[in-house]
């Protein structure tokens, strides 16, 4: 692609942030020379862990962690908790292959015969869209990938609650801060 080794590689959908499963804030990129240390790993029955993308983001960011952890043999907890310095916009994504049905706070994701529901457990009225992740040409094109996503306008806290589940139920989870999620 033009000036793909220079001033134009992060314009490039696949290499921009929103290219890829995690924040956007204010549609910009992560910080090109930003960290995302492990912060907390629990290997037990539940596991879990935590990452501080806090450095990722530069001076919009007061801080900026994603929890991810197995509520039981079906289901996922992704959990981003956001402080920032000013409001600004949060965008959640996912990309998937897989043909979404939205209502409201619920995704059902189908691919290959399997099934994969998401709910929003937070921030409450939050409710899933979904962006079409085919970048312009001269780009590769993916036209069956569509981006999930959760936006929330002008914000300056935030959590991000979605749970993953290959079953038709919700796991209660509760509210946990992820300064709370167990440690090893």
């Amino acid at each position: 692609l033009p000036d793909y080794f220079g001033k134009a590689r992060f314009t490039y959908y696949r290499l921009r942030t929103e290219g890829h499963n995690t924040l956007t804030l204010d549609n910009a990129n992560q910080t090109r020379d930003g960290k995302a240390p492990l912060a907390a790993f629990h290997g037990g029955e539940a596991p879990l862990a935590i990452f501080d993308l806090t450095g990722g983001y530069g001076e919009k960011a007061k801080i900026i962690q994603r929890g991810m952890r197995l509520v039981d043999a079906a289901s996922v907890l992704v959990q981003d908790e956001v402080s920032l310095n000013a409001p600004g916009d949060v965008t959640w994504n996912f990309h998937t292959g897989a043909k979404i049905q939205i209502d409201g706070a619920q995704a059902t994701l189908t691919q290959a015969g399997k099934t994969l529901h998401a709910k929003i457990l937070q921030p409450a009225g939050a409710q899933f869209e979904t962006v079409s992740a085919n970048p312009e040409k001269p780009q590769a094109q993916q036209p069956d990938v569509t981006n999930l996503i959760i936006k929330l306008k002008q914000t300056e806290k935030a959590k991000i609650i979605v749970l993953f589940s290959t079953a038709g139920h919700s796991p209660e989870v509760g509210d946990i801060p992820l300064a709370d999620w167990p440690r090893e």
